[in-house]
């Protein structure tokens, strides 16, 4: 899940932070749909705060280059 999850929040990759963003949801959405049944609730919150983290750095380089331009 985290390999491609970084594919999906590359900093590089010359996308909207929008269309970025409903890319992973939907990835996340479909991920959990198939494991709803087993109990992985630990390593949801863990995996979720490293998207997170993951997501904040798109963002603050972002800010970065827009306020160059």
């Amino acid at each position: 899940m985290k390999n491609k999850s970084r594919e999906l929040t590359d900093r590089n990759k010359g996308i909207s932070n929008t269309e970025r963003e409903k890319k992973y949801q939907e990835y996340v959405r479909g991920w959990e749909e198939y494991f709803r049944l087993a109990d992985m609730s630990g390593l949801l919150i863990t995996t979720d705060k490293w998207a997170r983290r993951r997501i904040r750095a798109v963002y603050w380089k972002h800010k970065d280059t827009l306020s160059y331009t």
